[in-house]
């Protein structure tokens, strides 16, 4: 880290730019790895009920980031032109992963079956876009799982102090939930979280009835 320091502005550049594509040529280099796993069942002949649990409990990866590696896997086999667009930068892994599991939800919510041309139009029409970007687009693009996503509601224990609390809110609901963190940052001088927005609101909701 101490060389980093003694590197001209041009060569620091250059150099990330650098480790940041071999980034993305090893991510897949493990994607491709995984896929010939899978392809063998060697999670099988290792003991691992399956190709998750390898990936968790082998490989050492959380739960999202297995399950994130599994679903690109599966779109990089059905899809393999994708891997232009991945190696330059166009696409992330995290999209991939979000068009295969809208794929299995489209097949398991509505009996569709997306086909391979659709899968690269949609592919295409997320280059450039952010996570959010991107789920709202392929929310848009299937009405069913768009209602369900509405009216979904949920509240899970975390912890034994934490709850998760998941639900959809509207335009509204969001621009006033920026505009009370921007009184809070402006308050505190920091970016709170959202559940102390949450909490601070419902406060005040409180003391008022």
């Amino acid at each position: 880290m101490h060389i980093l320091k003694n590197l001209s502005d041009t060569t620091l550049l250059t150099e990330t730019d650098r480790l940041v594509a071999s980034e993305r040529q090893i991510t897949l280099s493990v994607l491709h790895h995984l896929a010939e796993v899978d392809r063998r069942l060697l999670f099988a002949k290792e003991s691992y009920p399956n190709l998750f649990s390898f990936c968790v409990e082998r490989l050492k990866y959380t739960e999202a980031q297995a399950q994130r590696r599994i679903s690109a896997m599966r779109l990089l086999v059905s899809v393999p032109e994708v891997e232009a667009r991945v190696a330059s930068g166009e696409l992330k892994v995290s999209q991939m992963a979000q068009v295969q599991s809208f794929i299995r939800a489209e097949r398991k919510e509505t009996g569709r079956r997306v086909s391979k041309e659709e899968t690269t139009q949609i592919l295409g029409a997320l280059v450039g876009k952010s996570t959010r970007e991107s789920e709202r687009l392929l929310l848009s693009l299937s009405p069913t799982l768009q209602n369900r996503r509405l009216t979904e509601e949920r509240i899970r224990p975390v912890t034994e102090t934490h709850t998760e609390i998941r639900f959809t809110g509207d335009a509204e609901l969001l621009a006033l939930l920026e505009e009370a963190k921007a009184l809070l940052a402006h308050n505190r001088e920091m970016n709170p979280p959202l559940a102390e927005v949450f909490k601070a609101s419902l406060r005040v909701l409180i003391e008022q009835k």
